[in-house]
């Protein structure tokens, strides 16, 4: 992504109304799909976060979830420049290729909003799949629905967003066992839709949308983390007919 894009995304992740709702999903989901035998482990959990951004996940899973060692990683020095404002010792600058670190290592990898970034997707899922321990399990929230593309994808360097079934089927043919697919952000779903057929065009005929972030004044900002609240809530249970991110969990 652009520089400026990390500018704001430090001023924003902590506050802003989606990507709190994006963390509670990954907390949520940690806590149902890890086994029985690796809740109960009293040894050190390993965690990462690929594509870590600011570092507000890494940063806050280890305060959350004491006696985990969290490590993040990204492609962009902005990004790891931020992570160590904040502290974070265990950010670490990487090629976007190769993880850096050693086979069998995590019980937990993480990579939210990052895996539309990557040209060679299918290549870092069998990266993710090397360095996750054997049982261990790989969390992904991506951007899903062609339809739905507009110029924040291409200036967020996205390369694709994600079909019905892609994603899962990519898995599966690394060898994974998928626990869960789900449609978040169901809601925003038609609010995108009705946004990218109504939008001016470009030259390409693609819609011109020019969101950089979803953070709104506090009221309205406080209302939205309620309702995306409710609509994880929903998730533990079922599933929605659609939504503008897919939500895949899958287990080594």
């Amino acid at each position: 992504m652009q520089k400026h894009i990390y500018d704001l995304r430090y001023e924003v992740d902590k506050t802003e109304w989606r990507i709190r709702a994006k963390r509670d999903i990954v907390y949520q989901l940690w806590e149902q799909f890890r086994s029985e035998k690796l809740a109960k482990d009293t040894s050190k959990k390993i965690y990462i976060d690929l594509g870590c951004g600011t570092g507000v996940l890494q940063e806050d899973f280890e305060k959350r979830y004491p006696g985990t060692t969290a490590y993040g990683i990204d492609v962009m020095k902005e990004a790891i420049e931020y992570c160590k404002k904040r502290g974070l010792e265990r950010a670490n600058l990487y090629n976007g290729k190769k993880i850096p670190f050693k086979d069998s290592e995590f019980d937990l990898l993480t990579a939210i909003d990052v895996l539309e970034h990557i040209e060679d997707d299918v290549y870092s899922l069998g990266e993710i799949k090397r360095v996750l321990k054997k049982g261990g399990l790989g969390i992904f929230i991506v951007p899903a629905h062609m339809t739905l593309w507009s110029t924040r994808d291409i200036r967020l360097q996205h390369h694709r967003r994600y079909a019905f079934g892609e994603l899962e089927k990519k898995c599966e043919d690394e060898g994974f066992t998928v626990l869960a697919s789900k449609n978040a952000d169901f809601m925003l779903y038609f609010v995108l839709w009705i946004m990218a057929k109504t939008a001016k065009k470009n030259k390409k005929g693609i819609a011109e949308l020019g969101m950089e972030t979803a953070q709104a004044p506090y009221l309205i900002n406080e209302a939205a983390y309620i309702y995306e609240c409710l609509e994880n809530f929903w998730l533990r249970f079922a599933d929605f007919p659609i939504g503008i991110s897919k939500v895949v969990v899958v287990r080594k």
